[in-house]
C-alpha cells in the first residue's frame, strides 16, 4: 500500500468520531449467556433468578452498544503503521503470520463467490488509520481459489 500526499492528509486530520460498537465476540457471549440463564430456568424454574440475570444482559448489552467517543492513535504512529502494513505482509507469509495480521486487521470477512467479500475494520484497524486511507470499495485481483490467511 502506497500512501499519496491527500492520504497522507485525510490521515493526519483523521477524526474517528465515535468508536466502533461491540464486536461480534462480545455480542455472541451475551447470547451464551442468555441461553445459560434458560437453560438453567428449565432446570430449577427460579423466574425471579431469570428476570434478574435477563435484566443484567440487557444492562450490559446496552452499554456495549452505547456510543462512546473513540481515541484515535496518534497520526504520526498511524502513518508509520500504515507505511509498514505491506512489508508486515510480505514478511508474515507462511505459517499463521498472515492469519494473526487479518485477525487484528478485521472483525469480519464475508466472501460472496469469487468476486465480492466484504471487510469489516476492527477497532484496532480503525485507530491505526486503515479506515482513513481505504476507499469505500476496491478491486483485488483473485487467482484460483484464491490465498488462505
Amino acid at each position: 500500500m502506497t500512501l499519496d500526499s491527500a492520504q497522507l492528509a485525510a490521515l493526519v486530520s483523521f477524526n474517528a468520531g465515535a468508536a466502533p460498537g461491540p464486536s461480534q465476540a462480545e455480542l455472541d457471549g451475551i447470547a451464551k449467556d442468555r441461553q445459560r440463564a434458560l437453560d438453567r430456568y428449565l432446570k430449577d424454574r427460579d423466574a425471579a433468578r431469570l428476570g434478574e440475570a435477563m435484566a443484567t444482559l440487557n444492562r450490559d448489552q446496552t452499554a456495549l452498544q452505547a456510543p462512546r467517543p473513540a481515541e484515535p492513535g496518534p497520526a504520526d504512529v498511524a502513518v508509520a503503521y500504515l507505511r509498514e502494513l505491506p512489508k508486515t505482509w510480505a514478511e508474515a507469509k507462511g505459517g499463521k503470520g498472515r492469519q494473526m495480521l487479518a485477525t487484528a486487521l478485521f472483525d469480519r470477512i464475508d466472501v460472496l463467490g469469487m468476486r465480492e467479500a466484504t471487510v469489516h475494520l476492527s477497532a484496532h484497524a480503525v485507530r491505526h488509520g486503515l479506515a482513513a486511507v481505504l476507499p469505500a470499495e476496491f478491486d483485488s485481483p483473485v487467482g484460483g481459489r484464491g490465498e488462505r490467511i
